[in-house]
């Protein structure tokens, strides 16, 4: 008993035996960070609630929702809950946490929201406006998803102006920052678009939005058709919707509304869509 003992004392002190549990534990501590790093690589961010929307707990401002988004989709198409817009407009009062904020702090007489910070120049700082903007790209995420990256769409508690994602290339018109997604500029003229000078803003806390730019150049694998509400982004004055092979239909003839539109963009977009 006392030699097996030594002898179990002497292979637990071996350098080997050390080395050999050390390299273990890291590896099943590194293959744990990797999965549960896996869970936001896919096209639907993790900021999405498995929890279904209790209407009925915030029946309210589903109501005032409901009627500042139908001013440009149809009842019948919201209330379809297999629709990306029924999908969008319960985002927008369970989950956005920037759209709860204005909707909730309406004045109690008149049911008008709260303005923006600064908005943004052609389309105001109504804070309506910026609920029907997070709703509309929720509806084309609907629309398109399973995207191969968020690209930070979806994210509850950060302005829209902020659902990009900086790509490193040499890529025009932004060199080797490629803001991919949804992006807001103050121009160097706001009267000529441009990009020399033009600067990307995040929100609109100390500066108004001259324009904003849907920069899709990068592959990201948008699936699906293009809703109506898309075009009525007007404040997008360039419009870029290159590499989505799975794409199908066309732009939508609602593109019509987007009074500053200056740039369009929809090389190989797939043989479905054009």
């Amino acid at each position: 008993k006392s030699a097996r003992g030594g002898y179990l004392q002497k292979y637990l002190k071996s350098p080997i035996l050390i080395i050999f549990l050390t390299l273990s534990f890291l590896a099943v501590i590194a293959m744990a960070v990797a999965l549960g790093g896996s869970q936001d690589d896919g096209g639907e961010p993790s900021r999405l609630s498995t929890t279904p929307c209790n209407i009925a707990s915030v029946q309210d401002r589903y109501n005032i929702a409901r009627t500042i988004v139908s001013e440009i989709t149809p009842l019948k198409t919201l209330d379809d809950t297999a629709s990306p817009q029924n999908k969008a407009l319960e985002w927008i009062v369970c989950e956005d946490k920037i759209s709860s904020r204005l909707i909730d702090d309406r004045d109690s007489s008149t049911d008008i929201l709260p303005p923006q910070a600064r908005g943004t120049r052609s389309g105001g700082d109504a804070g309506e406006a910026q609920v029907l903007r997070r709703y509309i790209l929720a509806a084309v995420y609907f629309a398109t998803s399973p995207w191969d990256e968020s690209w930070n769409f979806l994210s509850t508690d950060v302005h829209e102006c902020g659902w990009h994602e900086e790509k490193k290339r040499q890529n025009f018109p932004y060199d080797e920052v490629d803001p991919a997604g949804f992006v807001c500029l103050k121009l160097q003229d706001p009267d000529v678009i441009w990009w020399d000078g033009a600067e990307i803003v995040h929100n609109d806390t100390d500066m108004e939005i001259d324009v904003m730019d849907w920069n899709f150049r990068i592959p990201n694998n948008l699936t699906g058709t293009i809703p109506p509400e898309f075009g009525h982004l007007t404040d997008l004055a360039i419009l870029s919707l290159d590499n989505q092979k799975g794409l199908r239909g066309s732009l939508p003839s609602t593109v019509g509304n987007m009074k500053n539109l200056y740039s369009v963009s929809i090389l190989f977009a797939g043989p479905n869509f054009g």
